[in-house]
């Protein structure tokens, strides 16, 4: 069975934030999505990919040594 589409509400909670925000996200960001149209859909298997390559780094840096960096 073929993975369906899901609309930005459902990204939106799938990611625990804000409707405007998930939008946000696909403006600024390289998420990757499917245009039909004025429509956005996404694949969630694609998303979580996504994050996965474009997590960010653990630091284990010292309180005191941030401006450092």
């Amino acid at each position: 069975m073929q993975e369906p589409f899901v609309d930005v509400v459902d990204l939106a909670q799938f990611l625990k934030v804000k409707k405007q925000t998930a939008y946000h996200i696909v403006a600024t960001l390289n998420i990757p999505h499917y245009r039909v149209g004025r429509l956005i859909r996404f694949k969630l298997s694609e998303i979580e990919e996504w994050m996965n390559k474009n997590k960010a780094k653990l630091l284990n840096v010292p309180y005191g040594k941030l401006d450092n960096i």
